[in-house]
């Protein structure tokens, strides 16, 4: 399990997960987490996660509430069906954007 995240000139936070997407990566995505504050949107690439498990959802809920609750501001990008339907078993898609 990898991330990289970024925040470009233009406010857009990146942040791209590799592998399963789980408490594992805790740490560094509480770091991704912190430059949320910065930016306008985050865009979160899903495309190389194998999957993810309830404690990702609460880390894309942080993410929801440091982009002020913005339903626009939140993108999801890349995700494999059983992910997809995780976010809409949660009800987190109902404030995520897929692209």
């Amino acid at each position: 399990m990898a991330i990289e995240y970024n925040l470009n000139e233009n406010g857009e936070l990146a942040i791209k997960i590799s592998g399963r997407f789980d408490h594992s990566v805790h740490e560094p995505m509480r770091k991704a987490t912190l430059e949320a504050e910065q930016a306008k949107t985050v865009l979160l690439d899903l495309s190389r996660s194998t999957g993810i498990d309830s404690s990702a959802l609460g880390m894309i809920l942080i993410l929801h509430e440091r982009l002020g609750n913005n339903t626009e501001a939140l993108k999801v990008k890349g995700t494999i069906d059983k992910v997809k339907e995780v976010f809409k078993l949660s009800g987190v898609d109902r404030f995520v954007t897929f692209i």
